[in-house]
């Protein structure tokens, strides 16, 4: 083999080792990616009841096909039944879910216990006059939380183990309505 043959075999040979190499690194770095879990996010069309736990996304300054018409903060002291945000016509800033119009509005919520205290939490549609009835509920307790409610639905939390203990829990929440 001439000396010009063997330095093109050693070439190609590194060029090959290095592509594989490049193609090595790619597809380690693919099953890394694959290996994180996405970050939540808010979802685009708000037509539904969605509930989660953990700390949730940050707030949206924008959402397409909405705009914002509020924010504010909140707090709500639960025991052993269903407990909502002031339902009640004469507290402020009262929750302003309504029994018709789901999609005329949405909200987005985060809260968090005071205290770390884990508690049950789910989500209902306001009905005439059934009461307070969670349509859905987190499968554990949790001290954070974040949803996502059509304009019909409110967040719910109750104690967990304990009916006759009290937890404060912090809201701090978005109201979204339609764009025109």
């Amino acid at each position: 083999m001439s000396r010009k043959s063997f330095v093109a075999l050693i070439a190609s040979l590194g060029l090959v080792v290095g592509v594989g190499m490049i193609a090595a690194a790619w597809a380690a770095r693919g099953q890394v990616m694959t290996a994180v879990s996405p970050r939540p996010t808010w979802g685009a069309d708000g037509t539904g009841n969605h509930i989660h736990a953990a700390t949730g996304p940050a707030f949206p300054a924008r959402l397409a096909g909405w705009r914002l018409a509020g924010e504010w903060h909140d707090s709500v002291r639960v025991s052993g039944t269903w407990t909502s945000l002031c339902g009640d016509p004469v507290c402020e800033p009262r929750f302003p879910a309504t029994m018709n119009g789901c999609g005329n509005q949405r909200f987005l919520l985060r809260w968090r216990t005071v205290g770390n205290t884990t508690v049950d939490f789910g989500d209902g549609t306001v009905a005439a006059d059934i009461g307070t009835l969670a349509d859905e509920q987190l499968a554990e307790p949790t001290n954070t939380g974040w949803a996502e409610l059509h304009g019909c639905g409110w967040p719910l939390w109750r104690t967990h183990d304990a009916p006759n203990n009290l937890v404060d829990i912090a809201v701090t929440l978005q109201q979204w309505v339609p764009t025109a």
